[in-house]
C-alpha cells in the first residue's frame, strides 16, 4: 500500500476538509501521515491519523494558544515573522530534508503552502494542490474572493468586477514599491511582496515552467497552473465558471469527524427551534466578533420560539458579549456537526467549511462575513439562495432578528437548501478524490 502525506495550513479549517479523503484512503489500507506543527499532533491523533512535525522551528509547541491570546499588533508581527520563516525553511533545505526522509508516494499540499509543492517537485515526489477555498483567480469574470460581488452579468457588473480586480492588484503593486526596498536592506515590514519572485526562484530550481505561475490571484501567492488542483468544495456551490484542466472538486465533509465531548445536551429545549451560531476557529482574529455575537444573542432572545447555542471561539474579548438569558447555551467550542443535525438555522462567518457543513446537513444560514474569503463565500450563499448575508457593520439585533425570521419562515430557501444539499451529497458519496487518488497511485505503481 502507498504512503500518502497531507501538508495543510496550520489551522483546523484547512485540516478538517481533508479528513474525509484521508479516512477513505486509510480504510483502503494506505498509510496516511499529516505534516503539521506540533500543536496539531493531538487533534490529528484523535482523528485516527499519524502526525509528523513540520515547520516546528517556526510554529513551536504552544504557539496556537499564545497566538490566540496575543494582541492584534503582536499577531501581525508574529504572522509576518512566520511567513519569513517559511521562506527560509523552503530556501534553506529543511523542508526538502523532511520530505526526503518521509518519501511519500503522493503528497497533498495546501494551496496557501504551495512552495512546499515546488520543493516536492524538485525531489520527484508526485504532488496535488488542495484548495480549501474556491479557485481564487479571475477566470470567467469571477470577482475576487475578498469581495461580496456577484458574477458579472451586465456591462455595469463586468465593470465592477474589473475595477475590483484592478484595485486589488494595484494595491499589491503599490505595496511592492513601498515595502520591497525596505525588505532588501533587512528592515522587513512584510515578506508578502517578495513571494512572487521567491516562488519564481523555487520554480526555476524545481524545473517548474515559469509561465505556469499565475500571479493575478486573490491571494498574493501565485497559482501553480501546471499542477493538478483539487477544490475541497462542491462545484455546485461555486459561481458558474469555465472548466480548467487539472481542477477537480472533491469530497470534503467528514461526517465521522471526532468532535469535542462534554457539550451540555441536557440544556437544549426540544420545544424550541434551535439556532446555532459560530464564527469559526479563527474568531479571535475578528474585531467585530463580540459585537456580532451580542447582536445574535439579543436577536434570538427576542423570539420565544427559538433557543441559541453560541460558540464564542477562543476570543480574548469574549467577555464583552455580557450576560445572556438562560435559554442561551454559551460554549467556547461546540461539536458542530452534531449541533447542526438538530439546528433549524445557523449563523456563521462565511467560512467555507461552516457553509458546506450547514448546507450538507440541510440548514439555512445567515452569514456575517468577517475577513479573507468570507465575503466571497457569502456572495455564493446569496447567489444560490441558501441563506442571507449581514455585514458585520450592520449587525444590530433588530436586523439580525428580521433576517433570521425571514429564513425561518421561508419555504423557498428551505427548498433551495434541500436541492443544493442533494447535489452536494452526490459529490460526497461519489468520492471523486478517492477514485482519482487511487488512479494516480495505480499509474505510479
Amino acid at each position: 500500500m502507498a504512503l500518502i502525506a497531507f501538508q495543510m495550513l496550520e489551522e483546523p479549517g484547512h485540516i478538517n476538509p481533508t479528513l474525509k479523503l484521508a479516512r477513505a484512503l486509510s480504510a483502503r489500507g494506505h498509510r496516511v501521515v499529516y505534516l503539521e506543527p506540533p500543536d496539531f499532533a493531538g487533534y490529528i491523533a484523535k482523528q485516527g491519523f499519524e502526525h509528523q512535525p513540520f515547520f516546528e522551528e517556526i510554529y513551536p509547541e504552544g504557539f496556537v494558544q499564545r497566538f490566540q491570546a496575543a494582541s492584534r499588533l503582536e499577531r501581525l508581527r508574529w504572522r509576518l515573522g512566520h511567513q519569513e520563516g517559511e521562506m527560509q525553511a523552503l530556501r534553506g533545505g529543511s523542508v526538502a530534508r523532511r520530505l526526503e526522509r518521509l518519501a511519500p508516494d503522493l503528497l497533498f499540499v495546501d494551496y496557501l503552502n504551495n512552495g512546499v509543492a515546488l520543493v516536492a517537485r524538485k525531489l520527484g515526489i508526485p504532488c496535488v494542490v488542495l484548495n480549501t477555498t474556491f479557485q481564487p483567480g479571475r477566470d470567467g469574470g469571477i470577482p475576487p474572493l475578498y469581495t461580496p460581488l456577484l458574477p458579472a452579468r451586465s456591462p455595469l457588473g463586468r465593470l465592477r468586477v474589473e475595477l475590483a480586480w484592478r484595485r486589488l492588484l494595484g494595491a499589491r503593486r503599490l505595496g511592492k514599491r513601498l515595502v520591497r526596498p525596505l525588505n532588501r536592506v533587512g528592515l522587513t515590514l512584510d515578506p508578502r511582496p517578495d513571494w512572487p519572485e521567491f516562488m519564481a526562484s523555487l520554480a526555476a530550481e524545481s524545473g517548474y515552467p515559469l509561465d505556469a505561475l499565475e500571479p493575478e490571484m486573490t491571494y498574493p501567492i501565485p497559482s501553480l497552473t501546471a499542477m493538478p488542483e483539487w477544490v475541497l468544495a462542491p462545484e455546485a456551490l461555486d459561481f458558474p465558471r469555465p472548466p480548467q484542466e487539472g481542477r477537480l472538486h472533491v469530497e470534503s465533509v467528514d461526517e465521522e469527524r471526532v468532535e469535542d465531548a462534554g457539550f451540555p445536551w441536557d440544556r437544549l429545549d426540544p420545544t424550541r427551534r434551535l439556532v446555532y451560531c459560530s464564527l469559526g476557529t479563527q474568531a479571535f482574529r475578528y474585531r467585530h466578533g463580540p459585537r456580532v455575537l451580542r447582536a445574535i444573542v439579543d436577536a434570538v432572545a427576542g423570539n420565544p420560539a427559538w433557543q441559541l447555542v453560541l460558540a464564542t471561539g477562543a476570543h480574548p474579548r469574549a467577555r464583552e458579549i455580557g450576560d445572556v438569558p438562560g435559554s442561551v447555551v454559551v460554549v467556547e467550542h461546540a461539536p458542530q456537526l452534531a449541533v447542526l443535525r438538530r439546528a433549524r438555522l445557523m449563523v456563521n462567518h462565511g467560512g467555507l467549511q461552516s457553509v458546506k457543513e450547514a448546507l450538507l446537513l440541510g440548514v439555512p444560514m445567515l452569514c456575517v462575513p468577517q475577513a479573507y474569503d468570507q465575503p466571497g463565500n457569502g456572495a455564493r450563499v446569496t447567489f444560490h439562495g441558501i441563506g442571507r448575508v449581514l455585514r458585520p457593520e450592520d449587525a444590530t439585533s433588530a436586523r439580525a432578528r428580521a433576517l433570521l425570521e425571514e429564513l425561518d419562515g421561508s419555504p423557498s430557501v428551505r427548498d433551495r437548501v434541500r436541492q443544493l444539499s442533494a447535489r452536494f451529497r452526490e459529490t460526497e458519496q461519489a468520492r471523486p478524490g478517492l477514485a482519482e487518488t487511487e488512479r494516480r497511485l495505480g499509474q505510479r505503481g
